[in-house]
């Protein structure tokens, strides 16, 4: 498991990468997790350090085909009961 670190963005969580093949975590809010390979960890630091994420991650990772789909370990939105303030009998 990669450890990833928290950013401040609207579109994604957190940022992490693993030496072992360069690998770079992206996940995003909605749950998403990927695996993007061969990533230099100079490329991993400018984008931890991008003053946008979001921009950084369209401009050097959206465009490849090389990445993998990961199951995310916490769903986006969990379900949780809804509170009606005038309950139906």
């Amino acid at each position: 498991m990669i450890e990833r670190i928290a950013v401040s963005s609207s579109n994604i969580r957190s940022i992490g990468w693993s030496d072992l093949g360069g690998t770079l975590e992206v996940e995003f809010h909605q749950g998403r997790v990927y695996h993007y390979p061969h990533v230099k960890k100079a490329d991993y630091l400018a984008f931890l350090n991008a003053p946008s994420k979001g921009r950084h991650f369209q401009a050097h990772y959206a465009h490849r085909t090389d990445y993998a789909e990961l199951e995310a370990s916490t769903p986006a939105y969990p379900k949780r009961p809804v509170k009606r303030k005038n309950p139906r009998r």
